[in-house]
């Protein structure tokens, strides 16, 4: 079991958890959000990349990528102190999105805990939801080429658009691995499945390659 309780009205993370947290769709007045967390170890500590990606109906595509220190607050889960900052934006999804602005963000702080709604962040990156529900966490994928895949309406109709971490170098290929949230464990990935209900995505690994 990755986590364990104190009781049924405190729980804790039995150790930290290192790997990739995806939030629930967070659904806005002309939108969404998502809010993917990748939490790693390196020589220099833990460390966190952050990314929110946000739609809106009349403004297109946003990007928020936050980074910086991972701190593990004794059992209570994580403390992210990001000390960079940027946006990235384009009202075409298949396009590549260009730096739009970059802030000073040191000040910020947010906290990954379990509670008795499940694993949740303080708030999303820009502060839209509090508490925001991270269903999914992934073990030991830091650093791995992960996305999830979300319906877009482009020119030629509603396509699977592409989203996630880590994915220089995947191309058109095709992912090798999906996401089982039942059993916890990577499957065979056989086709991009459309989600039954709005707002469900799912996950899917590709090959790592040199140049992610």
């Amino acid at each position: 079991m990755i986590l364990s309780y104190v009781c049924s009205h405190n729980p804790i993370f039995a150790d930290p958890l290192i790997g990739l947290f995806f939030s629930s769709t967070a659904f806005t007045e002309h939108g969404f959000l998502i809010l993917g967390v990748e939490i790693s170890k390196t020589q220099k500590g833990n460390r966190f990349l952050g990314q929110e990606l946000r739609f809106h109906q009349k403004l297109g595509w946003e990007e928020a990528l936050f980074s910086g220190e991972a701190i593990w607050a004794d059992e209570k889960g994580w403390e992210l102190a990001p000390n960079s900052c940027q946006v990235r934006a384009n009202t075409d999804f298949s396009k590549k999105r260009g730096i739009v602005r970059r802030f000073d963000c040191e000040h910020l702080r947010f906290q990954i805990q379990k509670n008795v709604r499940g694993t949740t962040i303080s708030s999303s990156l820009f502060g839209t939801f509090s508490d925001l529900s991270f269903p999914h966490f992934l073990p030991e994928t830091a650093g791995e080429p992960i996305a999830i895949s979300i319906p877009v309406l482009t020119d030629h109709g509603e396509e699977d658009g592409i989203w996630g971490f880590h994915l220089n170098g995947i191309g058109k290929s095709n992912p090798v691995q999906v996401w089982n949230p039942t059993t916890l464990k990577w499957d065979a990935f056989r086709g991009f499945d459309r989600p039954k209900v709005k707002g469900e995505y799912g996950i899917y690994k590709w090959r790592r390659t040199f140049s992610d």
